[in-house]
């Protein structure tokens, strides 16, 4: 087994842990749902235009690169505004505490993916 799989298994057993840990600390539920129509139309929105971005930079050329710094604007950009939409409407339920740690870890290994991987 290449230790690289095993390395993105641990960080993946390694984060639901954590988060298990965070959301029973936190007395928040498993399952997600959106607060209202304009945050399901919001995350749909923000799909739509990674989806249509992505269609039109793989019709010019393929850079792994390119897709992947897009891919880490997408990320960021959904869960901002996921983030945002459950502090402002549900700030007694915590689940942007959640969503704010899913955003942190996953950047933080991300990052450091991207920094290993191009040197």
């Amino acid at each position: 087994m290449n230790i690289t799989l095993i390395s993105l298994l641990t960080i993946i057993i390694l984060e639901n842990f954590l988060e298990w840990l965070l959301r029973r600390k936190l007395g928040v539920k498993y399952g997600y749902k959106t607060v209202n129509n304009f945050h399901k139309w919001g995350e749909l929105v923000i799909l739509s235009l990674y989806l249509i971005v992505a269609v039109i930079l793989s019709a010019k050329e393929f850079k792994f690169w390119t897709f992947f710094n897009l891919f880490i604007f997408f990320f960021l950009t959904l869960f901002t505004f996921r983030i945002f939409m459950e502090w402002k409407y549900q700030k007694d339920n915590k689940e942007y505490i959640i969503s704010l740690f899913v955003l942190s870890y996953s950047m933080i290994i991300i990052l450091f993916f991207k920094i290993f991987m191009y040197n």
